[in-house]
């Protein structure tokens, strides 16, 4: 997934003109946006948190979505002296999701003084007045964790594929090729600072089989010692993989490409992947990035999402339709129909008349939402709706796979929380 931590942490929450010397490991841990190494370190001395260290650890719980635990730190951050009022707009972001929305209000004009023009925002103040609407409405559908699929890694990203699904999903435990990857609630290891981001567990392809509802255990369907395996889509006409790669780092390395890119493969191979050739399409950079690749049931047309510039927002949604040859054409954005000033992620084409995505750039339930809309040969999009509760939640919700035959049921990814750790099939 194209992560927006750094996005969330710019501009953030220090006060400003006051020092408080060298930063502390949970601070460093902050910075590298280890949000729940940091959320340890900073509880295990709280008796010693600065005001600084004290809106670090609201915003740690912010970050994991942790909406109500936030919410209580948030309250006593905006009543500390010399802190910006950024906080509040977190703070009124906590309100919202928790169903807050008067409380919620107030923060947001305590911030609005300061910057009536921040997209935050405009984006809060909308999501209350839809929040609000929505409020008597029954849920229709039942979602359920599938907690023995799931681990305190991600699992995410579901294609349906015979007679079961493949996933993306983080391996547990990489502690043999990766020693600082680990996640156990009480693992507490300073060496992630070492490779210079937010490091994550190696990301297979898994198969997992389904039958009447109920699915079974999942094995590893492909994997790489050198990269991870990102959302995908299945071509089975060209008998193709088409993926998202994201290198993988085993120490910090300033020319490991850091950015998703879209490889493929065929469907069929060995398990254990040696190699995987970058997708050919005209006019689309290597140094942007690209990934979440969506195909018609013909493999002739793409959807995926790109950061490329001239865009309307941060990710949007582009179209490339198929050469005879097999490469892929110049790349055409969806439009201001479909493209906001937010991200637009994560999309699926279902029957070949319908899209569905993740967006946070719309009204909606908090973090990235699904949304549905019209489709027609791949490249014109309509009807524009979003998916109710409990599709969509307070956090992020996204990679929804539907069966072909019956679209009353199938999977959804999300990190709301109470889930088994991080992103969650459903």
């Amino acid at each position: 997934m194209i992560k927006r931590a750094s996005i969330l942490l710019a501009g953030l929450l220090l006060a400003t003109g006051i020092s408080f010397g060298q930063a502390s490991l949970a601070d460093d841990m902050f910075n590298n946006f280890e949000f729940e190494q940091a959320i340890k370190f900073y509880e295990s001395d709280e008796s010693a948190l600065s005001n600084e260290q004290w809106a670090k650890l609201a915003f740690s719980y912010y970050s994991i979505n942790d909406f109500s635990t936030a919410e209580q730190l948030y309250a006593k951050v905006v009543e500390m002296p010399y802190m910006l009022k950024r906080n509040n707009l977190y703070y009124a972001v906590c309100l919202k999701n928790n169903g807050k929305f008067e409380k919620a209000k107030e923060q947001l004009e305590v911030y609005r003084a300061i910057d009536s023009t921040d997209h935050l925002v405009k984006e809060t103040e909308r999501s209350i007045q839809f929040l609000e609407a929505k409020k008597e409405e029954e849920l229709e559908y039942e979602v359920v964790n599938l907690r023995d699929l799931n681990s305190g890694a991600g699992q995410f990203s579901p294609v349906f594929y015979k007679e079961g699904i493949l996933f993306a999903g983080e391996v547990d435990q990489d502690a043999k090729r990766r020693p600082h990857i680990e996640f156990r609630n009480d693992f507490q290891d300073s060496s992630a600072l070492d490779y210079g981001m937010n490091d994550r567990p190696l990301v297979e392809l898994m198969f997992a089989p389904v039958e009447n509802g109920e699915v079974g255990q999942a094995e590893p369907f492909r994997w790489s010692e050198k990269f991870h395996f990102g959302s995908f889509a299945l071509d089975p006409v060209n008998n193709e993989i088409i993926f998202t790669k994201m290198d993988l780092s085993h120490s910090w390395n300033a020319n490991l490409r850091r950015h998703p890119r879209l490889f493929h493969l065929p469907i069929d191979g060995e398990t254990k992947v040696k190699k995987a050739e970058h997708l050919k399409m005209k006019k689309l950079n290597n140094e942007w990035g690209s990934g979440h690749p969506a195909l018609t049931s013909d493999g002739k047309v793409m959807i995926f999402s790109s950061d490329m510039p001239d865009g309307h927002g941060g990710s949007d949604l582009y179209y490339s339709v198929r050469n005879d040859d097999g490469s892929w054409g110049e790349p055409v954005n969806l439009g201001p129909e479909v493209n906001t000033e937010g991200d637009e992620l994560f999309p699926v084409i279902y029957n070949d008349s319908r899209l569905y995505f993740a967006t946070n750039g719309r009204p909606g339930f908090g973090g990235l939402d699904i949304f549905k809309a019209d489709l027609r040969e791949g490249k014109s999009v309509s009807n524009i709706k979003i998916l109710d509760e409990p599709f969509n939640s307070s956090a992020d919700d996204y990679g929804i796979a539907l069966d072909p035959e019956n679209e009353k049921f199938g999977f959804i990814t999300s990190n709301r929380f109470g889930g088994r750790g991080d992103d969650d099939l459903f």
